[in-house]
């Protein structure tokens, strides 16, 4: 009797081990791989960066719509030299085309809202958290080419001058939407599939 006992729970062990492996390599063959994460990079608020900051008047659609507009002109403005060696050369650059820039602006906006004023200044100011693909730059206070538009009571937006990591208008999204996206726009999680072999089955009758 005891003879039997061993023997079964041999069998038992053998045939375990004989499942496990077997699920694993139905796994391996079946899964797919898993795409490489992307790798973050953090940076500190006193790195030498340049930031662009347009604030529009207010959050009708005329206003933003403007805001947009002259965000894209004054990169167009700036982007004729991209390729700065340093912070201190983006700098200098902006500054010396500060002036016409800001010629450039309020003619633009004269044309679509001659109510509203234009202030082109370079100063430090605070920034939320913010993403820039896998560049994460955290809340901080940084050196910025800030446009006030009108009253500037109305939503932001902003990139990096230096390094250039402005992305495109159409690619650009208000505080709220992105915060809407965030919430709503999650992946259904795959629910795990349990198979019963009869194998298993045949040896739970052992017992």
């Amino acid at each position: 009797m005891i003879w039997l006992k061993l023997h079964r729970w041999s069998c038992y062990i053998v045939g375990v081990t004989f499942i496990l492996g077997l699920a694993i390599a139905i796994g391996n063959f079946h899964g797919k791989p898993q795409p490489a994460q992307p790798s973050w990079q953090v940076h500190s608020s006193q790195e030498p960066v340049l930031r662009l900051h347009v604030i529009a008047s207010s959050d009708i659609s005329r206003d933003q719509v403007l805001k947009e507009q002259v965000a894209g002109l004054v990169r167009r403005q700036l982007g004729r030299r991209e390729n700065f060696s340093s912070v201190e050369d983006c700098l200098t650059f902006v500054q010396r085309s500060l002036p016409r820039l800001e010629q450039e602006v309020r003619s633009y906006v004269q044309e679509f809202a001659p109510e509203q004023q234009v202030l082109l200044t370079i100063t430090r100011e605070h920034f939320p958290l913010r993403t820039y693909g896998t560049q994460v730059f955290p809340p901080g206070k940084y050196l910025a080419l800030k446009v006030v538009l009108g009253s500037g009571q109305g939503e932001n937006w902003w990139c990096l001058l230096f390094p250039s990591l402005c992305v495109t208008l159409a690619e650009t999204q208000s505080e709220h939407d992105q915060v809407d996206k965030a919430g709503t726009d999650k992946k259904a999680e795959k629910k795990p599939v349990y198979r019963r072999f009869k194998i298993w089955e045949w040896f739970e009758g052992w017992f």
